[in-house]
């Protein structure tokens, strides 16, 4: 696929997939890991930056190993000196060859992703994170007005 896809041919697609693989250098939250991940669909991604949040441990996900590689010319947004992460393709490989030939293990990947992405990233479990954070928020800088200097110093 050499296009951007409208929003219902990607689900189509990501609900028809058997496992969904993402061998990347940077991704942020991962939201392509989370919907196969809440499908139910085993997932090999590289066990690199927003989307390790996603697969703790190998039970849910299939981590992949990497490399941080320094960039020495710029890649797009992504700008020399900075490091990404160079995914061990022998690794994705040998992890899809597992899923492919253990069906039944393969299933208890997906039922567990689809667990624990249902259970950490809810909109409701999202939402108790968050009110929970404005509310410690909240009593800090009631702290601050208060006189004391909390954690926030001025």
């Amino acid at each position: 696929i050499d296009r951007t896809m409208p929003a219902d041919e990607t689900w189509a697609l990501e609900d028809a997939v058997a496992c969904f693989v993402s061998l990347h250098r940077s991704e942020g939250f991962g939201l392509g890991i989370a919907e196969c991940m809440l499908l139910g669909k085993p997932v090999v991604a590289t066990n690199w930056a927003g989307n390790v949040d996603l697969m703790p441990d190998d039970s849910v996900a299939c981590p992949v190993n990497y490399t941080l590689v320094r960039l020495d010319r710029d890649f797009g947004p992504y700008k020399a000196g900075n490091l990404w992460a160079e995914p061990d393709v022998a690794h994705a490989s040998a992890l899809m060859q597992r899923l492919v030939g253990d069906a039944q293990g393969a299933a208890r990947i997906g039922a567990a992703a689809n667990s624990f992405v249902a259970e950490r990233f809810s909109p409701a479990a999202v939402g108790t994170r968050i009110l929970r954070r404005i509310g410690q928020i909240a009593r800090m800088l009631e702290t601050r007005q208060a006189g004391n200097s909390g954690p926030f110093r001025t």
